[in-house]
């Protein structure tokens, strides 16, 4: 089984995007009050204030973490990653038929 590495990337208003920090979670339960600490020791560290959202993907564990810590902070906005979304909709789309022969 392969290990489950987490990144936690911060991205400035001047559009410039930081490697916070990789997490090894491999041997933890990814339950939602463990990655809603995770975020919050990072937010903690930098400063609430300097936070306007959480962006992930749409993992039901990591949607209620976004929850948790978007209810303790209620500045930061919740929201779900549209390039996720957009690249699991085209995995599905790829499954297709039609698109099978488009592809071939």
């Amino acid at each position: 089984m392969g290990e489950s590495i987490w990144n936690f990337v911060i991205h400035t208003p001047d559009h410039n995007e930081y490697l916070w920090s990789l997490r090894n979670l491999t041997r933890e339960s990814h339950t939602k009050n463990l990655l809603a600490e995770e975020i919050e020791r990072i937010i903690e560290i930098i400063g609430p204030s300097k936070f306007s959202a959480i962006v992930t993907d749409a993992g039901a564990n990591v949607q209620a973490a976004r929850r948790v810590v978007t209810e303790k902070y209620q500045h930061i906005i919740n929201i779900r990653c549209i390039a996720h979304a957009v690249n699991l909709i085209s995995k599905d789309i790829c499954k297709t038929q039609f698109a099978d022969k488009m592809l071939r």
